[in-house]
């Protein structure tokens, strides 16, 4: 593809996208050998505490499928050197695979908030198998199915292969996925730490100084914090997604009208400079 016909800014943007997955992969890999090491020193079961964030890491590294973020890498640094991403079934199998990771990591937030609410609220203690592989079996069956329904919707959007903005398939299957497992977690978020808050009346009314009651409390704190990231992260592409199904969203219109505001002399360097300066302290703040 020539530069005239390649997407704007086409190299920033799939250089950012490749830094990105550099800094997912090294962040995801040191919270599993943080769990890992961990249970090989102490030689006994994870706690959920270690163990929720090292199945988001699994989810968010490798999607439950080793080639997924291989695939991303590969992609991008194809898009990078040709100008444009896979074409056909390749870039199919790598929208097809990314949903399919988006999916469960998804599904999995939203599976661990009803288990830490039916835990916490209900006293239900489910059996999740050795390993907690039932809880993978079906997050990993339902995201399987979805990525079956959103086939006819994967391939080339622009800068990467995930959705063809022609068919709207995908886009509304992941805003239904996101609403319900906002909806999901939020409740489970509320209704958790409520209870933890009345635990914490009963104890100081008791006047106990239970072991087993601060270690849970501190444990559902964690988990609850996990869940509350995941609306922190995902409640934003709402809005995109949203766009993208009434075809509001197109990358080039979006780049050549901020071209032209730029131009125009409504945006200086100083203003640019305060605004990343603001950025990169938010991230470093979250």
């Amino acid at each position: 593809m020539s530069d005239a016909t390649s997407p704007p800014y086409i190299n920033i943007v799939v250089s950012i996208g490749l830094a990105a997955v550099a800094l997912n992969t090294i962040g995801s890999i040191y919270v599993i050998y943080r769990a890992f090491n961990r249970w090989i020193v102490t030689n006994r079961p994870l706690s959920m505490s270690f163990r929720v964030p090292m199945y988001i890491a699994i989810t968010v590294l490798t999607s439950l499928i080793p080639i997924n973020s291989l695939s991303i890498s590969v992609t991008q640094s194809y898009t990078l050197s040709h100008g444009e991403t896979f074409q056909g079934i390749a870039c199919k199998v790598v929208g097809g695979l990314s949903f399919f990771g988006v999916s469960n990591n998804m599904s999995l937030v939203g599976s661990l908030a009803l288990l830490t609410y039916f835990r916490t609220c209900q006293k239900w203690y489910i059996d999740l198998g050795k390993y907690d592989y039932k809880l993978f079996a079906i997050i990993s069956l339902v995201s399987f199915m979805l990525t079956l329904i959103g086939v006819p919707s994967f391939g080339p959007s622009g800068y990467w292969c995930y959705t063809n903005q022609i068919n709207p398939t995908t886009p509304i299957i992941v805003i239904i996925l996101t609403f319900t497992i906002i909806l999901i977690t939020f409740f489970c978020y509320i209704a958790t730490l409520r209870e933890i808050n009345i635990q914490q009346k009963a104890v100081r009314k008791l006047n106990t100084q239970s072991k087993l009651s601060r270690v849970e409390i501190i444990v559902t704190r964690k988990i609850t914090g996990y869940i509350l990231i995941f609306l922190l992260q995902w409640t934003p592409s709402i809005f995109y997604v949203i766009g993208q199904i009434l075809g509001t969203i197109n990358s080039e219109t979006f780049t050549e009208q901020s071209d032209e505001w730029i131009n125009n002399g409504n945006i200086s360097p100083s203003r640019i400079k305060v605004h990343e300066v603001v950025t990169i302290e938010t991230k470093e703040i979250l």
